[in-house]
């Protein structure tokens, strides 16, 4: 499977079925993100004790619906460690100074392939700047 098919299935298949969805009411949300070029909302309950819990709700595209879906996957249940390893990882990915592969990432691959995207990096960026707000006590991110 050429890797173009295999990136369009991925974000199909978290798009149609996202991970860890839960229908988050704003009293309970502990970030809002908009990502104003696509129209993308999403709302992230965030716990973060000794491991990591997310909870999403996605109202986007594919591309943003998919990557929060995956971030969730990936991060829930890991420790603030593994956290910030990802953090700057996926800052690395945005920033274009580092590129992921399928064989050793998996799934998450597929939304780096969006960083050199200029009309969809916001769309794969908003969870993950999300994610790294809260950190930093913000409840809200917008990205134009």
């Amino acid at each position: 499977m050429e890797d173009d098919e295999l990136i369009r299935d991925i974000i199909l298949e978290h798009y149609r079925d996202p991970r860890n969805k839960k229908k988050i009411e704003d009293s309970y949300c502990s970030c809002h993100g908009v990502n104003e070029r696509c129209g993308d909302h999403l709302k992230m309950a965030i716990q973060l004790e000794e491991v990591l819990s997310i909870q999403i709700d996605p109202q986007g595209c594919a591309v943003s619906t998919a990557s929060a879906s995956i971030l969730a996957e990936l991060l829930n249940g890991k420790d603030r460690k593994t956290l910030n390893d990802w953090l700057l990882k996926m800052d690395e990915v945005f920033e274009q100074k580092r590129t992921l592969n399928f064989e050793e990432e998996g799934e998450i691959a597929a939304i780096a392939h969006f960083a050199s995207k200029s009309s969809r990096k916001n769309c794969a960026m908003l969870p993950w700047r999300m994610l790294e707000g809260f950190l930093h006590g913000k409840d809200r991110i917008h990205l134009r």
